[in-house]
């Protein structure tokens, strides 16, 4: 059941009262770099943060992602070797994991170096696929194409446009999966629920989409 404060933002926001863009992505650039307290690893899906510690959800996140996006890669018939995947918000690499070892080079890009670093350790644990992190900030996403270069097989996108500032945002990293996608490639975006999806999609808070360039 939503809370009160959560019908008041919704009701706010439906009649135009939101924070500009840029107020936002500062705030979240903020706390997503602030490194501090035990919730911040929880959001940042670390392997040993409170939510995750002596427990196999964190190993069943990557591991439905995975699922998620295979069958996705049959419908589309998407067959190809997976030479480069970049994920967008890796966090603590609990997809990382699971996709680095079944291809050539990961690409991991989040807004926070600590994340990268422990993206990079769980990595390391599992294969010698090796890794590039890229650093961005909220507010001009668009920077990591350049640094990531030469484009992609697979691009991949979980637990991240909940947490954007608009829908304009999204637009925006559609657009740059879009552009880093080589001919072929795959994406697997997944974003926030909305009222039209079953119940069951409803209880776990959001849908997956696999679509392909």
């Amino acid at each position: 059941m939503r809370s009160a404060g959560s019908l008041v933002r919704r009701a706010l926001a439906a009649i135009g009262f939101t924070q500009p863009d840029e107020k936002i992505s500062a705030d979240a650039q903020l706390y997503w770099t602030a490194t501090r307290g035990r919730r911040w690893k929880s959001d940042s899906h670390w392997r040993d943060s409170d939510v995750f510690d002596g427990r196999d959800l964190w190993t069943r996140i990557g591991e439905r992602h995975l699922r998620t996006f295979e069958c996705g890669a049959r419908m589309v018939e998407f067959a190809r070797p997976w030479h480069r995947v970049v994920e967008w918000g890796c966090g603590g690499g609990a997809n990382a994991v699971h996709f680095a070892p079944r291809c050539t080079e990961f690409v991991g890009v989040d807004v926070s170096q600590e994340s990268l670093d422990e993206c990079g350790r769980q990595i390391a644990g599992v294969c010698d696929t090796p890794f590039r992190p890229v650093l961005i900030e909220v507010s001009e996403p668009e920077r990591a194409t350049a640094e990531i270069g030469d484009g992609c097989d697979i691009f991949l996108c979980c637990y991240v446009f909940e947490l954007i500032p608009s829908p304009e945002y999204g637009v925006r990293l559609l657009r740059i999966a879009h552009d880093l996608l080589s001919p072929g490639g795959l994406a697997l975006t997944e974003i926030k629920y909305d009222e039209a999806v079953s119940g069951r999609d409803r209880a776990a808070g959001r849908t997956g989409r696999a679509l392909p360039r």
